[in-house]
């Protein structure tokens, strides 16, 4: 799982790391907090999944990435989206751009903030894994989920796929 936003990312690593164990997982959270990406990777016990942190800085470097070195993971999330570090990235633009990195080539699910555009965005214009959900989150009551059918629809008409084969939630 890869975990990006301009707030909000350490906390919510940390989270889906510990409730992944509380589901009986072997997790870590890494990347840009605690354990660095490669020593997870490399641990001689394992993990069943990682919860990954990445900065605008490190998903910039991967976007330049070749499709063999590239990323697939299995559900990315990018919490929000302000102006900051863009005397790096040189512009808002290319720092949204860098933080967009982060769906690219998601199998399962591209977590985005429904009260934050420019996440949905970035999921609707994301290189996907065919099939993969898009699931926004907001600070309303939670809904009960449904799955959508192939056809894209579903027993609460909440669910429909978009052109580049994403489900909507």
């Amino acid at each position: 799982m890869l975990v990006t936003g301009t707030n909000g990312k350490t906390t919510t690593t940390r989270l889906a790391a510990s409730m992944l164990v509380e589901a009986g997982l072997r997790a870590a959270p890494c990347g840009n907090i605690g354990v660095p990406v490669l020593d997870a990777v490399r641990d001689p016990e394992g993990f069943d999944a990682l919860v990954v942190e990445l900065s605008s800085h490190q998903l910039w470097y991967l976007s330049l990435s070749e499709p063999a070195g590239q990323l697939v993971p299995h559900a990315s999330v990018c919490l929000n989206i302000a102006d900051d570090h863009l005397v790096w990235h040189g512009s808002a633009e290319a720092y949204r751009a860098a933080k967009a990195t982060v769906y690219r080539n998601t199998r399962v699910a591209c977590v985005y903030n429904k009260s934050d555009a420019a996440t949905m965005h970035m999921v609707e214009e994301a290189d996907v894994v065919e099939g993969a959900r898009a699931i926004g989150f907001d600070l309303g009551t939670p809904v009960r989920a449904t799955w959508a059918s192939s056809t894209g629809s579903s027993s609460t008409g909440r669910s429909s796929t978009t052109g580049r084969g994403r489900r909507w939630s």
